[in-house]
């Protein structure tokens, strides 16, 4: 289960010469404030560019540390300077790199970042300084080359967040980046039992513990927020397996209870 990357779309970090610093500090705290939603989504979130975004510097010499460094925004700052962040576009492991022979073209310019989202089914996190930046997506060309240096050029259609309402719009993309979706109720298969959650299951939130060579009968009932036993009974080596397991993956299995609950399937939870 990779983490969430979300990629800097570098072709966003300039302005127009008469943008007042009032229009581009609103602009920063909605994108700041954007990815503090998805962080709300996923606790994985890493943001990935050329630098890192608490780093930047903008058009005219004004940068994210000048507007949201002082005490108005301090939490604003706090959380930015906490976040994971990586850079260049190729220190994260867990991302496909994208093919030499291929380019991502938007208004005739190349765009890096665009090209990472999109070869790895992902969003770019822009400043709407331009009214193309503050849209939930963004239309571009595909340019790649054959090894006959055919060109083939497709339209693409990038996801964007530059504003806090655009993670509704991106939501399930947020939600499974990185995830296998599971073909049943099996969320987890362990050394001697697996974990199952079913659809509309009533509360308190919980998972159903059964024997890995016998799924016929559940041996336990957890309730996952505070790891209580609601029914059943375990060997106290297995019971201690299961739990440790349960402790570390406290969100995913909440995340997959919501999923449950609207009736979808929940995603394969690792080790």
């Amino acid at each position: 289960m990779n983490r969430l990357a979300l990629f800097i779309n570098e072709q966003s970090l300039n302005f127009e010469p008469h943008t007042s610093y009032e229009e581009v500090r609103q602009h920063v705290l909605a994108t700041v404030r954007a990815i503090l939603e998805a962080k709300k989504i996923r606790e994985d979130l890493t943001i990935i560019g050329e630098g890192t975004l608490s780093g930047l510097t903008f058009t005219g010499g004004i940068s994210v540390a000048g507007i949201l460094g002082g005490d108005t925004y301090k939490e604003e700052w706090r959380f930015l300077r906490n976040l994971d962040q990586a850079s260049p576009w190729d220190s994260y492991r867990g991302l496909t790199q994208p093919g030499l022979l291929r380019e991502l073209i938007f208004q005739e310019r190349i765009a890096i970042g665009m090209l990472w989202a999109e070869q790895n089914r992902s969003s770019v996190v822009s400043f709407g300084f331009a009214p193309c930046w503050g849209t939930a997506s963004i239309q571009a060309e595909l340019h790649e080359l054959d090894y006959d240096c055919n060109l083939t050029i497709s339209g693409v259609l990038i996801a964007n967040i530059a504003k806090p309402d655009h993670i509704d719009c991106h939501k399930e993309l947020i939600d499974s980046y990185g995830r296998s979706p599971s073909a049943s109720s099996l969320v987890h298969t362990g050394e001697g039992f697996v974990a199952r959650m079913y659809f509309n299951d009533h509360n308190p939130p919980h998972f159903h513990v059964l024997q890995k060579r016998d799924t016929s009968e559940t041996l336990a009932v957890y309730a996952i927020e505070t790891l209580d036993l609601m029914c059943g009974s375990l060997p106290p080596g297995l019971r201690t397996s299961i739990e440790g397991w349960a402790r570390s993956h406290t969100s995913d299995l909440m995340r997959n209870w919501a999923r449950c609950r609207r009736g979808q399937l929940p995603f394969l939870i690792g080790p």
